[in-house]
């Protein structure tokens, strides 16, 4: 992660898919990023749900420029 950091500048990172339904994991990469802008699941689900609701996201973003 620090490496695309360095790469492509800071932009938010979404910490999203079934594994982030683990509080232990989500909160240990939470407080490791704690310097980055870094976000998990709210109101969208961390499951497939979660993960095509930002492909298309992307794929909104990509269309616009």
């Amino acid at each position: 992660m620090r490496a695309a950091v360095h790469r492509h500048g800071r932009r938010p990172i979404v910490l999203t898919g079934g594994a982030f339904q683990n509080p232990r994991l989500a909160e240990g990469l939470v407080c490791v990023l704690a310097d980055l802008d870094v976000h998990l699941h709210g109101e969208v689900p961390p499951g497939d749900g979660g993960i095509a609701l930002g492909q298309a996201l992307v794929a909104d973003a990509i269309a616009r420029r």
